[in-house]
């Protein structure tokens, strides 16, 4: 989609963006109660289960055509020939927020069918490497890789919302997750070879794979909403201590643009280089994460700090980000506000991260912040 609205020639459809979709209708819907949306998030998740899902090794593809069909990403790459663990984790993403607000049996049940696939073929349980694997060959039978999507973006997609609807069943996940973002990701911040924030890719081992310097200034607030996520269900004081560490490493290291009220975009781990540049999904992180670490914070001097954060990044994000004429949201800016990439959506993205946003945003400015109740609608099939 274009700035104008219009639509480009692209026929591909990415399992990943259909995710993302029925996630933004569930949600919709959600604080709204217009059963339109989950009609939209149904229709989504229908496609996603009749053409997405693996049934010869189990797991999910990544990338199909409008009818379904396979295909590559581009002709030089196709993750429909491995497991990739972005798109196992954020396969979910939209399946779990359906459960969630609909609890249909069936739709659970696939959630948990992607969990189960994730817990029994693409965790490591060795103590000493523990961890979700960053990529796999179709049938399993060659892993390799850890890092930041196969950790944080687990806790994002479908850690968390696991272990609020099944607790019992899902919460040491999260603490094994939430561990590995402290004992690894923010731990590596301190490597004497590391100019600004972490390095993002690893081995199966966790050795650092230094070929690989690039990471994104959003990962860093990402990794401290989701410790901020998973302290409110398990307060360990180390989770509180590592975010508020990442959010400074943006802030005071040279990720954050003072003058305009945003965090820049991509860095280089080894060199320090971070490029200056605006991104809705990354101004994102710096609204949840500075919000829900204000919540958690145990000092003034913190909670003044993340709220000007998130409340500054907000502003960015109205004034800037959000189309006033043709509506949607813009996915670059300069850090003065003027538009550096004309698409409104992507392969990825479309408006899940925007819908996110202020979802987030509603609900913890209101429940968080203002103390004030909000009402949210579920649609739960009668039972006796």
């Amino acid at each position: 989609v274009k700035r104008d609205g219009t639509v480009g020639t692209d026929r591909r459809k990415g399992f990943v963006t259909t995710t993302r979709d029925a996630w933004t209708f569930a949600r919709a819907f959600m604080v709204t109660g217009d059963e339109t949306y989950l009609d939209h998030a149904n229709h989504a998740l229908e496609h996603l289960f009749a053409h997405a899902w693996d049934n010869t090794n189990g797991g999910w593809y990544f990338t199909g055509d409008e009818l379904g069909n396979l295909t590559p990403y581009s002709p030089y790459w196709d993750p429909n020939t491995f497991k990739w663990s972005f798109v196992q984790h954020y396969a979910l993403l939209g399946i779990g927020a359906t459960c969630d607000v609909a609890h249909d049996a069936a739709t659970c049940a696939r959630f948990q069918q992607g969990r189960a696939f994730l817990d029994n073929k693409m965790w490591d349980s060795n103590p000493a490497q523990l961890g979700y694997y960053d990529q796999a060959n179709l049938n399993l039978s060659s892993k390799s890789g850890k890092g930041f999507t196969s950790t944080v973006d687990a806790l994002t997609t479908n850690a968390i919302q696991a272990e609020l609807l099944w607790p019992t069943t899902y919460h040491q996940r999260i603490v094994d997750l939430a561990n590995i973002v402290v004992d690894r990701l923010a731990a590596n911040m301190d490597l004497s070879n590391v100019k600004f924030g972490y390095p993002e890719n690893y081995s199966s081992s966790w050795s650092v794979t230094s070929s690989s310097t690039g990471g994104d200034v959003g990962h860093v607030l990402k990794s401290a909403w989701v410790l901020a996520r998973v302290y409110l269900r398990n307060p360990d004081p180390r989770y509180r201590a590592a975010a508020r560490k990442f959010i400074y490493e943006v802030l005071n290291q040279g990720g954050w643009d003072e003058t305009y009220g945003t965090p820049y975009t991509t860095y280089n781990w080894s060199t320090g280089a971070i490029t200056k540049l605006a991104e809705c999904w990354q101004i994102e992180q710096a609204i949840t994460g500075g919000l829900s670490n204000w919540y958690i914070a145990d000092n003034q001097e913190d909670r003044d700090t993340f709220l000007r954060m998130a409340d500054r990044s907000l502003q960015f994000f109205v004034n800037n980000v959000v189309d006033k004429t043709y509506g949607g949201t813009y996915k670059m800016n300069t850090v003065s506000g003027e538009v550096s990439d004309i698409s409104k959506s992507n392969f990825y993205n479309v408006e899940y991260h925007s819908t996110e946003t202020f979802f987030f945003t509603y609900l913890y400015g209101n429940l968080m912040l203002h103390r004030t109740p909000v009402t949210l609608y579920y649609k739960v099939p009668a039972t006796p």
